[in-house]
């Protein structure tokens, strides 16, 4: 018994694959799909891959659970801003 293919079952990978091309009208392949384990699992996907140690993310919200560990699991920061309507410029939050 193995843990199976790192990027997900390819049989649910070909299935996303046939859903994009019917209904979205876009090609892709199995190898271009990762399943993954929740969103948690795939925010620290995503963060390996584009964000280096003591880069900041920002977020418009509070960061969740699922999107702060994988932030602090890897040496990486979150900063949350609030979005003014009237400016839409970024705002810190705490700030006035």
């Amino acid at each position: 018994m193995t843990y199976g293919d790192p990027q997900g079952y390819r049989s649910l990978r070909e299935l996303v694959c046939e859903k994009y091309e019917r209904f979205e009208f876009f090609s892709t392949t199995p190898d271009n799909i990762i399943v993954a384990n929740g969103s948690g699992h795939a925010l620290s996907l995503a963060f390996s891959a584009f964000v280096d140690p003591g880069d900041v993310i920002i977020s418009s919200r509070r960061p969740s659970r699922a999107r702060s560990t994988p932030c602090a699991a890897t040496g990486r920061r979150s900063s949350t801003f609030r979005w003014t309507p009237k400016a839409l410029s970024p705002t810190p939050c705490g700030s006035a």
